[in-house]
């Protein structure tokens, strides 16, 4: 009897030791994501560094570039100060523009299924059309479906219920959301088209990736956008 509770607490004892040693193998080979707005042609002129060509990966780009992570909303008054990361634009008269944005995977193992959140914190911000490689659009909101022409899009709108409950609460402003996959240090980019209210000055793109691979918990990004007159 005492020869098998020695075998059962034995056995017990590797296999706490092998979770622990694969969940930290898991850890540090994780998935791990750049994302943000990429910079304008007239801004990749000041930008010494976009990024580097690769021949096993095609192209690293510079996180300085992108959007910062964030834990809390007191950090999204702190990111007009990152140069090289806050984008500057110069709006026409509709207030429209389309913004090109990347997600990369430069950790060591595959994203299977990560979701992908864009918001903005200016509630007034119109979302126009989204243009992806292989992300699939999960979900869809924009605050004035009268301007969107595509079909595919407006079937991704929540029922019209919801929207006018939304609207009366003030809960809800525009938002995209993703499906998609990354394999190990490949990346997307994809683009939206906005619609931008009057008399505004800066806002911020909130970025927010869930990820179940290897204990990854939501992680949120975020990038200033300065309107230039």
């Amino acid at each position: 009897m005492v020869e098998f509770i020695n075998l059962a607490a034995s056995i017990v004892t590797v296999l706490g030791l092998y979770y622990i040693v694969y969940s930290l193998y898991k850890w540090i080979n994780r998935p791990q994501f750049i994302i943000g707005i990429l910079p304008s042609k007239e801004e990749q002129s000041k930008i010494k560094n976009i990024g580097r060509k690769s021949s096993f990966d095609e192209y690293h780009f510079n996180s300085e570039i992108l959007a910062r992570r964030i834990n809390n909303e007191v950090q999204l008054s702190e990111l007009r100060e990152l140069p090289n990361s806050a984008r500057k634009i110069i709006l026409g008269k509709n207030g429209e523009i389309t913004f090109s944005f990347v997600v990369q995977n430069t950790g060591k193992t595959e994203a299977q299924r990560y979701k992908l959140a864009i918001f903005f914190d200016n509630p007034e911000i119109e979302l126009l059309d989204v243009h992806t490689e292989t992300l699939e659009i999960d979900g869809f909101y924009s605050q004035n479906e009268k301007s969107i022409s595509d079909k595919q899009l407006l079937k991704k709108l929540p029922d019209v219920s919801i929207r006018e409950k939304n609207r009366e609460l003030g809960l809800i402003g525009s938002y995209v959301s993703f499906i998609g996959s990354l394999a190990t240090h490949t990346f997307e980019i994809f683009s939206l088209k906005i619609k931008i209210p009057p008399a505004s000055k800066t806002f911020n793109a909130i970025f927010r990736i869930d990820c179940s691979e290897a204990y990854l918990k939501r992680a949120v990004y975020g990038q200033s956008i300065d309107i230039l007159e």
